[in-house]
């Protein structure tokens, strides 16, 4: 089955600024996407995987981070057209008419970073996230880390993980992490 942990690390200038710099390319993404979405027909994941391959925003984004940018976009618009067929079936359940998904901002609707799997290590008490090869020379790192403590460590396997998310909670100005891992039912 899968958990959540929800992590609230000290974050350094550096460790910020790569946050917003990814949040800010995944953002200009998703909007680009569904302005394209909004003004011509709904493309699947597929579609604009290709269509967006060659986007500038792409090379500061790792392929998981901006594959599941366009995962989300897509799951946006398949929910939006199943609360249409469910307001036309029954329009008293709804305020109004759904809406379609809305723009993203850098100010207060900063889109989520995602790194899959294949993004997420864990070694010696620090977890490191993968970054693309253009934010590894504009930062100078290798990848972006975050120090674990011993009692975070504690309460689960770091070798089970499946996805790490970085949101911002607008409410308190700040990016936290929802770490998604594997554990077996007992």
């Amino acid at each position: 089955m899968k958990l959540a942990l929800k992590f609230n690390p000290q974050l350094n200038s550096l460790q910020s600024s790569i946050i917003k710099e990814l949040s800010y390319h995944t953002t200009k993404l998703y909007n680009i996407a569904n302005y394209d979405n909004l003004q011509r027909c709904v493309k699947s994941y597929i579609q604009m995987n290709t269509m967006y391959n060659t986007n500038w925003h792409k090379d500061f984004l790792h392929s998981h981070n901006y594959q599941h940018c366009l995962r989300v976009l897509e799951k946006n618009w398949k929910s939006y057209f199943k609360v249409i067929i469910d307001y036309n079936k029954n329009p008293s359940k709804y305020l109004g008419n759904p809406r379609p998904p809305k723009y993203k901002n850098n100010n207060d609707r900063k889109n989520e970073v995602i790194f899959t799997k294949a993004g997420i290590r864990f070694k010696d008490n620090i977890l490191m996230l993968s970054l693309s090869k253009a934010m590894k020379l504009e930062y100078g790192v290798k990848s972006l880390n975050f120090e674990v403590s011993d009692k975070l460590q504690s309460l689960l396997n770091w070798n089970s993980l499946n996805q790490v998310k970085i949101k911002w909670d607008n409410s308190i100005k700040r990016w936290y992490l929802i770490i998604i891992y594997e554990k077996k039912k007992t």
